[in-house]
């Protein structure tokens, strides 16, 4: 474990890594810390806490940071009034850095709570409460978060409550099991001494919502199948410690471990979920089993913005730290994005799909093309090329039921592609990628079928 998740942890964990926590004692050690390194923080934290309407004995804290050009919030809130239980509370925090203005940003703000509004009006047992932060730096989405957990955590200080949950979500989450919410705050109560679950974010829906993107974006779809077979084989490879499968969209944490743990990173846009995941990790000395699960909770839909813009501009599914924080994905508006991807004859149509499954051998030949395209950009996100690496890919492509050509008749058909390094030895392409569409049938038949197609 890297020496930088043991810094900031409290004394009471570098002291006895098994304690029992208690939530007031941690609480007190970490604003006595954050007073002095970072007052105004700390009153900021104070003063917004004091103004929440908080109720009296709520236990659970949803967080969502929401950047002002937020175009989803409303669908996002519209899942937590369809929650099988209401005992918990709904902590926004609109904010945005010096990107916009802030006439800009204060008229934006004021749509969104008017969006927020509408919501509670129409549902008066959500609790949803929201505040404004215009960063005159930059923002970093951990800086958000920590201020949300710390703001919930003083609420809950303020009115005498035990450790609370907090559960950390993203202001796109556009759909939710219905008892997520209820299931997450179970967890919990179970396992008294868990202090830290996650649980996918994923981009794709069920067959029968044909208003998904992914059944309007097919290569959405495809690429969204790679990446988590991806995380499926990586998780059973390392089988634990693995941020690989950590989103910030779907974490949940008892207060007194997140105090405990030190925090988010404040200065960390990219990867803020990661870090403190590892934060808990080191915070027990790794023997965390009955502390920490990272595949416990439900799996949440997030928009899926991000990904549909990467396979419009053919970018790599991860994005870099300089990317993710230019490509922000609150500029993006799906339904924009899904109406360029049809209108682009390039890419992969459902009506090639029916085509196809009709027996016509050209759309055939561009869903290979197409899948095969969607591999290449998927696969660059690994810079080394390692013997797992390769028994990994082999693993997908026998999930996806794609077979490849095998020129070189060897055991390993991966030794047909031709892997392209720049000076620093670091993969920059994988060429001569190549599906054997004849013996690819079951990948075929599984795309037809999602597409409700019956091929001929």
């Amino acid at each position: 474990m890297s020496q930088p998740y043991y810094e900031g942890l409290s004394e009471t964990v570098l002291a006895n890594p098994s304690v029992k926590l208690d939530f007031e004692h941690e609480y007190e050690l970490f604003f006595a810390k954050l007073a002095s390194t970072d007052s105004a923080r700390c009153s900021k934290i104070m003063e917004i806490s004091n103004r929440l309407p908080i109720a009296e004995g709520s236990r659970t804290f949803v967080a969502i940071p929401c950047h002002a050009k937020e175009q989803n919030l409303k669908r996002t809130l519209e899942q937590y009034c369809k929650q099988t239980c209401f005992d918990f509370e709904i902590l926004i925090c609109i904010n945005a850095g010096p990107e916009i203005d802030e006439l800009d940003f204060s008229s934006r703000a004021q749509v969104l709570e008017a969006e927020i509004a509408e919501i509670k009006s129409q549902f008066p047992k959500l609790k949803v409460h929201s505040f404004r932060e215009h960063f005159s730096d930059n923002v970093a989405l951990g800086n958000v978060r920590s201020l949300l957990t710390e703001i919930a955590c003083t609420c809950a200080k303020q009115r005498n409550q035990s450790d609370p949950i907090v559960i950390s979500n993203d202001s796109d989450c556009v759909k939710l099991k219905s008892d997520y919410v209820e299931t997450t705050i179970r967890r919990f109560l179970d396992r008294s001494m868990l202090e830290y679950a996650a649980g996918r974010s994923v981009f794709y829906s069920s067959p029968s919502d044909v208003e998904s993107a992914s059944r309007q974006a097919p290569e959405l779809w495809i690429r969204e199948m790679i990446i988590e077979l991806m995380d499926l084989f990586n998780q059973k490879k390392i089988k634990s410690y693995s941020s690989v499968n950590i989103t910030g969209a779907n974490t949940a944490f008892r207060a007194s471990a997140y105090l405990a743990s030190g925090g988010y990173d404040c200065s960390v846009h990219y990867g803020e979920d990661g870090d403190i995941y590892h934060r808990f990790i080191a915070m027990r000395c790794r023997s965390t089993e009955q502390y920490v699960d990272d595949l416990t909770l439900k799996n949440v839909q997030s928009s899926a913005r991000r990904l549909l813009n990467s396979v419009l501009e053919g970018t790599k599914v991860f994005l870099t730290e300089d990317d993710f924080t230019l490509s922000l994905g609150s500029d993006l508006n799906e339904q924009d994005l899904i109406r360029k991807y049809q209108n682009n004859p390039h890419l992969l149509q459902v009506d090639d799909i029916k085509a196809a499954a009709k027996g016509d051998l050209d759309a055939q030949l561009k869903i290979k093309q197409r899948v095969e395209q969607l591999l290449r950009m998927s696969l660059l996100c690994k810079k080394q090329w390692h013997a797992s690496t390769t028994a990994l890919v082999l693993k997908i492509l026998d999930c996806m039921g794609i077979v490849l050509h095998n020129q070189k008749n060897t055991s390993n058909p991966l030794r047909n592609w031709i892997f392209v390094s720049n000076r620093e030895g670091n993969i920059e392409d994988i060429q001569n990628i190549q599906i054997d569409l004849a013996k690819s049938q079951r990948a075929l038949r599984y795309l037809y079928s999602y597409y409700g197609c019956s091929p001929s």
